[in-house]
């Protein structure tokens, strides 16, 4: 199953449970993904593939995501964010980030995180497969 997500990556996989959520990370172990094209490379910035959705399902089983959308109910579904609220005229838009998350090397994974990543995908130079949809990002 796959759906949308802006931030670290724009597309998910999504399991639209929170189970797996609940479980202890462990390190080590295999992954075995099945999707419909090849996976030449784990760039947050150039998924795999051709990119887009499914091809970018390997990038975000190892990078995560802000938030997905269930592909059954078609419903927001908070992974690392908290909450995503609009303003009345929906120009504005608050991600509110759950406490204490970190990067693999225990970095924060902060507002300045956040926004840095998207800076980055929003860097032409970056040939981000998503660039035409963060562009209008300020």
């Amino acid at each position: 199953m796959v759906s949308a997500v802006a931030a670290l990556g724009v597309w998910s996989v999504s399991t639209g449970t929170g189970a797996v959520a609940a479980q202890k990370p462990k390190s080590g172990g295999t992954l075995t993904v099945l999707q419909s094209s090849d996976a030449n490379n784990f760039s947050a910035l150039s998924g795999s593939g051709t990119g887009g959705p499914p091809a970018t399902a390997p990038q975000q089983v190892v990078y995560g995501a802000l938030y997905t959308i269930d592909p059954l109910t078609q419903k927001v579904v908070m992974r690392m964010a908290q909450s995503l609220t609009a303003n009345a005229a929906t120009t504005v838009w608050t991600l509110k980030l759950r406490p204490g998350l970190v990067f693999s090397d225990s970095t924060p994974l902060n507002a300045a995180a956040v926004v840095a990543n998207w800076d980055r995908i929003k860097n032409p130079v970056n040939a981000s497969f998503c660039l035409t949809i963060v562009t209008g990002l300020t």
